[in-house]
């Protein structure tokens, strides 16, 4: 089956001390202290809001403004304890009748050589189906997206550069040839039973080389589609105005 091309937009970031001659996206060869994949869900989630270049693509990518109110792990004054929560939350300050829920879900990928992944959680994105049309079911959000996350540890991707290794076109899942790795996230399990109200959004985040992610990485985002907007609830409405009130 053809698949429609996805444009992702992407920034690739390394931190340099000042001071001394370094040369940029480069392997210094070093062995990981802390592999990317390994990274729990609501980590990855809070650092691409609390990054202030990879927020930026994530709202340019949705078309918002960076500077608008946003929460993670949102609990009260939605759900009570150990109801759940809501993963991640935006809003314009001066729009709370137009707020944007995201279930995310986060898909690990280690790179093993230049055309082998080894890929896990992948069926955990089916869970967030599951999940994304509940959240949109209780809640009258204006818009509810479903965001797979893939975090990638591509250290040993060596004969790419810095900047192209991650997700590629040619590599496959767990020495199976029949389906490349991109592939295989793109078309997460029980894909088909996601309403087409609920927007997906891609993120992908790359840790290319032995270095921490935070010194060196790549952040590529892509909406595959984008959530429809509906009417959202007055109930609703102010309790994302309790949220914002209380955060202010």
């Amino acid at each position: 089956m053809l698949m429609a091309p996805l444009c992702f937009e992407q920034i690739t970031f390394q931190s340099v001390q000042l001071g001394r001659v370094i040369e940029v996206f480069t392997d210094d060869g070093s062995a990981q202290i802390d592999s990317l994949a390994k990274r729990p869900e609501r980590a990855l989630v809070k650092w691409v809001v609390g990054n202030p270049s990879a927020r930026a693509l994530l709202f340019k990518v949705l078309r918002r403004s960076p500077d608008e109110f946003s929460a993670t792990e949102v609990q009260d004054p939605f759900y009570g304890p150990n109801e759940g929560d809501i993963d991640l939350l935006i809003c314009r300050r001066e729009r709370p009748h137009e707020a944007v829920a995201f279930e995310c879900k986060r898909v690990k990928v280690v790179a093993e050589d230049n055309g082998n992944d080894r890929i896990n959680k992948l069926e955990d994105v089916g869970e967030g189906v599951r999940q994304a049309k509940k959240l949109h079911e209780k809640f009258s959000f204006s818009q509810t997206f479903l965001a797979v996350i893939s975090a990638v540890d591509a250290a040993k991707r060596k004969q790419a550069n810095i900047p192209s290794r991650g997700l590629t076109s040619e590599s496959v899942p767990n020495w199976d040839a029949g389906k490349t790795t991109f592939r295989s996230i793109v078309q997460f399990p029980r894909r088909e039973e996601l309403p087409a109200e609920i927007g997906i959004i891609f993120i992908e985040l790359v840790q290319p080389s032995g270095r921490q992610f935070e010194e060196q990485g790549t952040v590529r985002i892509c909406v595959h589609h984008s959530a429809t907007q509906r009417p959202q609830r007055p109930c609703d409405t102010r309790r994302v105005q309790t949220l914002m009130e209380g955060s202010a």
